[in-house]
């Protein structure tokens, strides 16, 4: 247990988008659904967590483990898969994205919570290079799949 009272990042399974909760005093504990992701740098927790979130890592997830989990449209991951996921290479844009996922975290209210979020996706959307023709297109569909109810859910109200 003392083992995994570090800073990490914490990600559900089994959701229709990548959810994750930064972890910053490493308090909480993951059990199943959960898979936790420990920085190799605890500053990088931030930036870790909205790559982890971003539409970029949801669509390659839901390209390749959607329907693994008991619903069609969720998305289950192994740790090994998480791992495997790509960063973004655009480093202003990602510690933007970062940014934003830290404000969306810390956020008490629905409404403000699904703004950082958007915007989070957006920035995340400049740090993964997606080109311009192709990120309204995914920026739509992982909106759709975010929807209101993720933005209340009590993984993103961690204080």
């Amino acid at each position: 247990i003392e083992r995994r009272l570090v800073p990490k990042v914490l990600i559900a399974t089994q959701t229709k988008v990548m959810e994750a909760v930064a972890d910053e005093p490493g308090e909480l504990l993951p059990s199943v659904p959960l898979i936790s992701v420990i920085p190799k740098d605890a500053a990088d927790l931030w930036r870790l967590a909205a790559a982890l979130a971003s539409p970029v890592c949801t669509a390659i997830a839901a390209q390749k483990y959607a329907g693994a989990a008991l619903n069609v449209n969720a998305i289950k991951l192994s740790a090994k898969q998480v791992l495997a996921l790509p960063l973004p290479s655009e480093e202003r844009a990602w510690n933007k994205a970062a940014h934003m996922f830290r404000a969306a975290q810390l956020s008490t209210e629905p409404a403000e919570r699904h703004r950082y979020l958007v915007e989070m996706g957006s920035a995340s959307c400049d740090a993964y290079c997606v080109a311009r023709d192709a990120r309204d297109s995914l920026m739509a569909w992982w909106q759709n799949r975010l929807g209101s109810a993720a933005c209340s859910r009590s993984i993103m109200r961690h204080n």
